[in-house]
């Protein structure tokens, strides 16, 4: 299976450019290229990764999870894409931050890239 070119790690997309990923930088544009959505459960969290081009996984704190695709399955493709897209939506709503804690416990923390 072709792995895409987002099959990175949480860690890494926090300093990965879009360049680094043929993703063209606009700096006045509003539109993301990845959204990483950390969801606390209590005992864990788990922690959902979309990009523009289709990529996506979710990881759980304790280690399972399903890897990086969607690139070869055209609804997963899809709705990465979508996800990426619907976040945008909520880019004035946000702050910036160069912090990346996680959430607390039946909370949320979305980063967008």
């Amino acid at each position: 299976m072709r792995k895409g070119k987002c099959d990175i790690n949480k860690k890494t997309w926090f300093t990965t450019k879009s360049e680094d990923l043929g993703i063209a930088f606009q700096p006045e544009s509003n539109v993301p290229y990845a959204v990483v959505m950390d969801i606390g459960l209590g005992a864990g969290t788990v922690t959902i990764f979309s990009s523009n081009l289709g990529d996506g996984s979710m990881y759980t704190s304790s280690g399972g999870g399903i890897p990086p695709g969607g690139i070869e399955d055209e609804n997963a493709r899809k709705a990465s894409i979508n996800f990426v897209m619907i976040a945008g939506g909520f880019i004035d709503k946000m702050a910036l931050t160069a912090e990346f804690p996680l959430p607390l416990k039946k909370t949320r923390s979305n980063f967008i890239y």
